[in-house]
């Protein structure tokens, strides 16, 4: 066995609320037939001012 990790476990929708307005975002969603799902989230290109 290996480490513990964090997991996180929420619905697509409230994901998808999560993420709005940070610099993170959804690149792909993979889902089971049995309503399960992985998602690759990506971190937008933030440019500083």
């Amino acid at each position: 066995m290996g480490e513990w990790f964090d997991w996180l476990h929420v619905s697509s929708d409230l994901l998808k609320t999560v993420l709005k307005d940070t610099s993170w975002k959804i690149q792909k969603f993979i889902r089971s037939r049995d309503g399960l799902y992985l998602v690759i989230i990506k971190r937008r290109n933030v440019i500083s001012s």
